[in-house]
């Protein structure tokens, strides 16, 4: 029966990645002669299915839906049409993200806000392009936060309102740990 399923799983007239890696789980139980090929089809499969995943994303120019595309095919990189479709969505993902990121840290550094500051340092942080391209001006946005949490920290402490301490706390919590570095919190 493992066969069998294994077998109809493999020669679908369109392919279905999901049955046939259930039939090849299935399979591996009884240690069955296709399952070499039936890997290498499934391998093939998922990856047909990144590139079309990657590709659409590309001419949507959706920085979430390219995030997710590249995620999917990082682990084919080594089929050399994948891995250059994988260069090329990179850039185009850091030339779509970037402009957000650097507004959204400008608009942060000028609303002294600390949700929005720990938003956009925690984001800038995280994307390394632009944690390269302004880590000056991250550790600026890093500094800006600490002050603001410890000045919030502070008059919490003087008011002695314990919901406004916890506030404070729960804001201290969510600094992000590169721009608290140079700060203890």
């Amino acid at each position: 029966v493992a066969a069998s399923a294994l077998e109809a799983a493999m020669s679908l007239a369109s392919p279905n990645p999901n049955a046939l890696e259930r039939a090849i789980r299935n399979g591996v139980k009884f240690s069955l002669s296709g399952l070499p090929k039936a890997k290498d089809l499934l391998v093939d499969w998922q990856d047909a299915a990144g590139l079309k995943a990657l590709q659409s994303a590309r001419e949507a120019k959706d920085i979430a839906s390219l995030e997710r595309a590249i995620r999917g095919v990082r682990h084919a990189v080594r089929k050399p049409e994948l891995s250059e479709q994988l260069k090329e969505a990179t850039g185009e993902l850091e030339a779509l993200k970037l402009p957000v990121l650097e507004a959204a840290l400008e608009a942060a550094l000028n609303s002294n806000e600390v949700d929005a500051l720990t938003a956009a340092v925690s984001d800038a942080i995280k994307f390394k392009p632009m944690a390269v391209k302004h880590k000056q001006r991250i550790g600026t946005a890093g500094e800006k936060l600490c002050e603001l949490v410890m000045a919030a920290l502070e008059a919490a402490t003087q008011d002695k309102e314990s919901e406004a301490l916890e506030r404070a706390l729960g804001k201290a919590r969510r600094v992000p740990p590169a721009s608290s570095a140079s700060h203890s919190i």
